[in-house]
């Protein structure tokens, strides 16, 4: 899926949709010519659906316009132009522009961070997990124990799965009881270059890309929590380079 960014910011992104077939573009898409783009043809852009998109949605940059490409009231040759008037309900430019409005939609909701509820230390409490039986488990340690016991940090997808074999509470429970991961953590992973390592990860882990970016999240997070003496506001972006790199990715 092809978008031109136009504005952009570190959390998020103000982009419109791009599509090459162009002859089922109508009159409210922009026309690009092929001089006015690296892409190696004509393009349509479909610049009045335009709308905010979270950064997490860019992969990789495939080509640019020049200055001019969305300019119509620009001077000189060649400019861009608008597409096609459509007169009829069936005309293959209506379908094609309910489609674009579907797939920005689509993207406008993504998103990998889960939506959590807090509850950890509630459902511990419930399953009557004290900090020595949570000490017990695979993967947790006495120090990781008691944060976890007090709400300072995340219980992993490991530790949620010896969670579930122990008390019976599904594994997707307990990660969604978590603590909410800090929205600057979100904005780090969320950043193409950290996409790519995470597709990285995930490939070497024979994982799900959506299960690997959480995996990489609450890992950071709980072991920023690990540290003592940390900050209140850790250096997310250092952190997330120094998790993939310690992965090799």
């Amino acid at each position: 899926m092809l978008l031109v960014v136009l504005e952009t910011d570190r959390a998020s992104i103000r982009a419109a949709r791009v599509t090459t077939e162009v002859e089922r573009a109508d009159s409210a898409a922009l026309i690009v010519p092929e001089a006015l783009t690296s892409l190696g043809s004509r393009i349509a852009v479909w610049i009045d659906l335009a709308r905010e998109l979270p950064v997490r949605v860019l992969d990789r940059h495939l080509g640019s316009l020049e200055p001019t490409a969305l300019n119509e009231s620009a001077s000189g040759e060649p400019r861009p132009a608008r597409g096609a008037e459509s007169y009829s309900p069936i005309d293959a430019s209506r379908e094609a522009r309910a489609r674009v409005e579907d797939e920005l939609e689509e993207l406008a909701n993504a998103r990998w961070a889960p939506v959590s509820t807090g509850r950890l230390v509630d459902l511990l409490r419930q399953a009557g997990i004290t900090g020595a039986r949570l000490a017990d488990l695979p993967g947790i340690g006495l120090a990781d124990a008691l944060k976890i016991i007090r709400g300072q940090r995340p219980v992993t997808e490991t530790q949620a799965q010896a969670l579930a074999a122990r008390t019976g509470r599904p594994a997707a429970e307990w990660i969604q009881a978590n603590p909410a991961l800090p929205e600057d953590l979100v904005a780090a992973l969320d950043q193409p270059s950290s996409r790519s390592r995470v597709i990285a990860l995930a490939k070497t882990r024979n994982q799900d890309e959506i299960d690997a970016w959480r995996e990489a999240g609450y890992e950071v997070f709980a072991l920023a929590a690990r540290q003592t003496g940390e900050q209140k506001s850790p250096d997310w972006p250092t952190r997330v380079d120094r998790y993939f790199t310690a992965h090799r990715v």
